[in-house]
């Protein structure tokens, strides 16, 4: 070898760094090394590098493998585990646990962090934070530092630092002279804190909550996810950690910061009492945060209208998130603030609806509504200017409405159920067997006869109750039938019913079909009872119907309905149209039904079918009148079926 190729050796070597001549001999440190909990992985090797003396972390990292930033070790390094854990004296798993890649192959945005998802950009891997307070009690780097969400230390609550008081140089991961310590080779000195700034205490307990939801400690982690409510689980981990702060920021930051980008640009103390508010509005979701809303609306409006709408805007900002689950969450639980109409956020402080939506909920016109404003019947308040006045309607009050309107019927489908006429639903309602919905509102609007549909229900329970069981003989006959030896008046159902439930008249009720024809009597045992009556001067506050159905008619003179249909040609009553059906003057149907006996009527009083009833009525030379004969000749003939 001649003198030039010696010394071009020489300087070959001379130019290579140590870690470089080294590359890939790895081999186990003189002093191992024992990871403590929540240590960060580039933390361990810094500590090895300061126990073993080495003058850098990356003689350590070189010989592993690995030539990145020291910083991203743990995010870049995971393929390099084994080699680092053979020169630190620990296991794989030890570093691999502390080790962040990115969570999907191709995607750079997210890494896996404690198990979990957290967005890279909110990872600091090239300048070092600590805790000066928390370093005197335990002598490691905590992985939680490197997380820009956690601007304080959640065991000390100190804020932490990254530059050095004494010569102002920024903390780095090149030299190692102790986590403590200075990175800059001309200063070396333990790393004090400026200010000494601790969190707020009022703040700490859900700092720290809010801490433990984005620790990088798995077992940590997943225990604080497991114990949001369930709509915020659903939430991508990495868009939850963001969400939370921003949440907490819309409440609590003074400035417009609760729309940036990145979250590491709010100052420190804004993002710390951010996320501590946000922990705090989540708490039994969505009604903790309805109310802390509702609260700020009203703090906010005593400001005036631009303090009112730059909070309603930062909010609506959390709602066009492109994370679509944790739009979903936050529109599901503050629907008001994202409808987008002036004053329906009012609802997050007072329960109101908007006319429109009164009106829907109702199901009734605006026109109807304003009846029941005008009449003073339904509480509501007015806002915004005279312009745009906007009326709130009472929420309890609208559902209390909506709820007695779909918990009672009209009479006459009541009427319809039972198979009686209207009048018998209101003998009934008279005699409280049924009961009569009196709400002022519903009177306005409409004064027809309502009854709750509960009290139908306990009527047809209490019949069946009292009702012989067994089958009814075979010569009963349907309650409607029996009626029909009533005539000349309105039948009285409702007497009827109170002798069928003190149980003087023995029945059958099969329950089968509509109560008139499902309660069966002996008529025997029924024509006892043909004297009962129901008496209408006792009622006289009673609004009661002043006209009848066809149907009701054909009850009431009891015919067919083939042989109403031919009275209705003639002229013996005059009928007027409501809504779509027919009706007749009450007082005009009493007057022909005390002036003529049906055929069908006198022979169920005689027992004997129709034909020879009508044989014996023609042979005492009864005159016939329109669809019977004469009532007044017929009880003179027949006073026995009086």
């Amino acid at each position: 070898m001649t003198h030039s190729t010696k010394a071009a050796d020489m300087v070959s070597s001379r130019s290579k760094p140590m870690w470089a001549k080294e590359l890939g001999s790895a081999e186990p440190l003189a002093i191992s090394l024992k990871p403590t909990a929540g240590e960060s992985l580039i933390g361990m090797i810094a500590r090895a590098t300061r126990e073993n003396v080495l003058w850098a972390t990356r003689i350590i990292l070189g010989r592993s493998g690995y030539s990145a930033g020291p910083g991203a070790v743990g995010m870049k390094g995971i393929d390099h585990a084994s080699l680092i854990a053979l020169q630190l004296g620990c296991s794989v798993d030890d570093v691999r646990l502390r080790c962040h890649p990115y969570l999907l192959e191709g995607a750079r945005s997210v890494i896996k962090w404690g198990g979990f998802g957290l967005y890279r950009g909110q990872l600091i891997v090239k300048t070092r934070r600590v805790s000066p307070a928390s370093l005197e009690a335990a002598d490691h780097h905590r992985a939680d530092w490197m997380n820009a969400l956690l601007p304080y230390c959640p065991e000390s609550l100190e804020r932490l630092i990254d530059t050095c008081v004494f010569c102002g140089s920024l903390q780095r991961w090149r030299n190692s002279w102790g986590i403590g310590y200075c990175d800059q080779w001309s200063c070396r000195k333990r790393l004090e804190h400026p200010t000494g700034e601790i969190l707020s205490g009022s703040d700490a307990h859900q700092y720290r909550r809010f801490a433990a939801l984005v620790a990088a400690d798995p077992k940590v982690r997943r225990a604080a996810i497991d114990r949001l409510p369930p709509a915020l689980k659903h939430i991508p981990s990495a868009a939850l950690a963001n969400f939370i702060p921003r949440l907490g920021m819309v409440f609590r930051s003074t400035s417009d910061c609760a729309n940036m980008k990145f979250l590491n640009q709010i100052p420190p103390a804004e993002l710390a009492a951010g996320a501590a508010m946000g922990m705090a509005l989540i708490d039994d979701w969505p009604r903790g945060l309805r109310t802390f809303t509702s609260d700020e609306f009203a703090k906010r409006e005593r400001n005036g209208n631009a303090a009112t709408k730059a909070f309603r805007d930062n909010f609506r900002e959390l709602g066009r998130a492109w994370v679509p689950e944790q739009a979903k969450a936050i529109r599901d639980a503050v629907p008001e603030i994202y409808s987008y109409r002036g004053g329906k956020w009012i609802a997050m402080r007072d329960p109101v609806m908007s006319s429109k939506a009164a009106s829907a909920f109702l199901r009734m016109s605006i026109r109807d509504l304003v009846k029941l404003r005008e009449a003073d019947l339904i509480k509501n308040r007015s806002t915004g200017p005279k312009s745009r006045l906007l009326t709130l309607y009472d929420r309890s009050a609208v559902e209390e409405l909506a709820r007695k309107r779909n918990a009672s019927a009209i009479a006459a489908s009541v009427a319809e159920r039972l198979g009686v006429p209207f009048y018998a639903v209101e003998q009934l309602a008279c005699l409280r067997f049924l009961e009569e919905e009196r709400d002022p509102c519903i009177k306005l609007l409409n004064p027809t006869l309502r009854i709750v549909t509960r009290s139908v229900d306990e009527l047809l329970h209490n019949l069946r109750e009292v009702s012989a069981g067994g089958t009814p003989p075979r010569d009963a006959v349907p309650l409607r039938t029996a009626l029909k030896v009533v005539g000349g008046c309105f039948k009285p159902w409702g007497p009827i019913v109170d002798v069928l439930q003190q149980g003087l008249l023995p029945f059958w009720f099969d329950g089968k079909k509509r109560f008139a024809d499902s309660v069966r009597v002996m008529l025997s045992d029924f024509v006892k009872f043909r004297q009962v009556s129901f008496d209408y001067t006792e009622y006289p506050e009673f609004l009661f119907k002043g006209g009848l159905s066809q149907r009701d008619v054909i009850e009431v003179w009891n015919i067919s309905a083939p042989k109403m249909m031919h009275l209705m040609k003639t002229d013996v009553l005059k009928w007027r149209r409501v809504g779509l059906a027919l009706e007749a003057d009450s007082t005009a149907v009493l007057e022909v039904a005390r002036k003529v006996i049906s055929y069908g009527e006198i022979a169920l009083k005689m027992g004997v079918m129709p034909t020879s009833a009508r044989a014996r009525v023609n042979r005492k030379k009864i005159p016939r009148v329109l669809f019977g004969v004469s009532r007044e000749k017929f009880d003179l003939e027949f006073p026995e079926y009086l």
